[in-house]
């Protein structure tokens, strides 16, 4: 079961700024995935349901990082449904992220105590999610919908609302600050922090190295 409250995780996800964000099918490797976040300075991680076998290699995952950290809150990410959302938060889940809002995998982790953070690409939905009692927002996929000017555009109206930029989010200082800057609390980053390559060659310095760029970055351009 989660270790982290709902209020602490998406604080954490707030003052951090960013969720770095991976799937892997070694069980040895993403703990050393997790690892290498730590050291960056990263107090998230978010295992995406996206291959076989996810959630065994989820929960496995959760044991590692038991035994890394007291602070490192794990999340599943691509999460659906509510029964894929409900084997997840059993298998020690301390939030859930998904493409999509479901109200349903919202009132599982309500019950739960489990963060949800669901994905939403309009103002309209973005709106439905607010009014159904969520608070963080993953704007998804971010870049496709016109990334830092369409960000600016739903805070326009609105410029209470806590979303994360999440989809084609470059981890380039320049554009980092530049999604800060136009008001998002968080950013989620995949493959430009986290790479296959970089896992399956074991260069697992590399990736730290990309979660402290990061944190510099972001140190320097982001108040929540």
């Amino acid at each position: 079961m989660a270790v982290f409250s709902k209020d602490h995780v998406q604080e954490q996800i707030c003052t951090q700024g960013y969720v770095p964000l991976f799937f892997y099918s070694a069980v040895d490797a993403n703990a050393q995935v997790a690892k290498a976040c730590l050291e960056g300075g990263s107090r998230l991680i978010e295992f995406t349901n996206r291959g076989e076998g996810a959630l065994e290699l989820f929960a496995s995952l959760v044991d590692s990082c038991r035994l890394l950290s007291p602070h490192l809150a794990v999340g599943a990410g691509s999460i659906i449904d509510a029964d894929t959302a409900a084997s997840f938060i059993a298998a020690g889940a301390d939030f859930i992220v998904g493409p999509a809002m479901c109200e349903e995998t919202l009132r599982c982790c309500e019950a739960a105590g489990v963060l949800y953070v669901p994905g939403c690409s309009t103002l309209n939905e973005i709106l439905q999610a607010e009014r159904l009692g969520v608070e963080l927002i993953k704007v998804f996929p971010a870049s496709c919908l016109g990334g830092v000017d369409y960000i600016k555009a739903l805070l326009a109206p609105c410029p209470w609302l806590k979303l994360m930029a999440t989809g084609g989010v470059s981890s380039e200082p320049e554009e980092l600050a530049r999604w800060f800057d136009a008001g998002v609390k968080a950013v989620g980053l995949g493959s430009n922090v986290i790479s296959g390559v970089k896992i399956k060659a074991g260069d697992f310095d590399g990736i730290a190295d990309s979660i402290r760029r990061v944190e510099k970055t972001i140190r320097n351009t982001h108040t929540d």
